[in-house]
């Protein structure tokens, strides 16, 4: 049973889990460790699908060529390649139908620009869980991306990201962690934080749940050091501001929880477009001013715009993934 609890969840070893190919241990492992966030299972690395069915074509083909038998064989052979392919395609569809069934939050671009990295990139109505090749974890919300090498180097981990993500980051005693966002860097061994930095925002805002960082920006003399609990705020021209805030606050999105305290209708509409992959129009420019708070356990648009309606006295319309808000 230990050794189960204490096994180390690898890229490869989801490789292998996905291929069927892992032991009944290393099975158990990773299944115990997908319960333990159902919500947001692992990303499939698609090219590993294709290397995986590439392969069984190959070993199909393979098992004909060598079976070259008399004529009187062509249809047992025929047949056999027929509940093969049927298998192979069993499978293929399988794990298609799996991906699609799934909540919408797990269909991620999966990207890679160069050999030596990865990329993966959210869109609006997606969230996902991403796995570093050190262990360490990042949720992306909506509309969120993120860059780092195939596999870290001895000396330092570093991801470029865009977005807002939730980091549970190993600790590597020597090596740090940085992360890059636009003109703002965080520096961390081992830690829990939320990181907002989305490039339509005029602000980057790092909330700590756990651990320490040092946040600081590009070419820059300021600096912070953040406790559990605090939050930074990095806009233009303006020292950085670091205030005691609640953590949960901030990273309930990640549980497919929406929460909204004092927040204008603007940053509201802003939010809700990124969550549902919709566009809202607000006809008139008064009722951005109106604030909102409320929170919603995995709701539907509908609910939100009820909710809000009531509370801000407005009416909506909706025409396909296109919402009218109005007076």
């Amino acid at each position: 049973m230990s050794r189960i609890i204490q096994m180390k969840i690898t890229q490869e070893l989801l490789d292998r889990y996905y291929e069927g190919c892992c032991t009944a241990e290393e099975q158990a492992a990773v299944e115990r460790w997908l319960a333990e966030d159902p919500g947001l299972p692992d990303i499939p690395d698609l090219a590993h699908l294709q290397t995986l069915e590439d392969r069984e074509w190959g070993r199909l083909r393979e098992n004909h060529i060598r079976s070259g038998k008399p004529e009187r064989q062509t249809r047992r052979l025929s047949r056999l390649w027929m509940v093969a392919a049927s298998l192979l395609a069993l499978v293929t569809v399988s794990v298609a139908v799996y991906w699609l069934i799934t909540p919408k939050a797990h269909n991620v671009s999966l990207a890679t620009t160069e050999p030596a990295f990865r990329e993966y990139r959210t869109e609006p109505g997606q969230k996902a869980k991403v796995i570093l090749p050190d262990g360490s974890t990042v949720h992306l919300n909506a509309g969120s991306y993120i860059r780092f090498p195939a596999a870290f180097d001895h000396r330092e981990r570093t991801v470029d990201f865009e977005g807002e993500g939730y980091f549970s980051i190993v600790r590597q005693d020597g090596v740090p962690f940085t992360v890059r966002s636009g003109e703002t860097r965080t520096h961390v061994l081992g830690t829990k934080f939320n990181l907002r930095a989305y490039p339509t925002e005029n602000r980057t805002e790092l909330v700590l749940e756990e651990g320490r960082v040092a946040f600081l920006r590009k070419n820059q003399p300021d600096s912070v050091v953040l406790e559990p609990g605090q939050r930074v705020i990095a806009q233009p021209i303006q020292p950085l501001a670091v205030a005691r805030v609640d953590p949960a606050r901030y990273t309930a999105w990640k549980d497919n929880r929406l929460r909204f305290d004092g927040m204008p209708l603007s940053e509201v509409v802003a939010a809700l477009e990124r969550w549902y992959g919709i566009d809202i129009e607000v006809t008139d420019s008064a009722l951005l001013r109106e604030t909102y708070s409320g929170q919603f356990d995995n709701p539907t648009v509908h609910r939100v715009l009820e909710s809000l309606s009531y509370a801000i006295k407005f009416n909506y319309e909706q025409q396909g993934k296109k919402f009218k808000i109005y007076r």
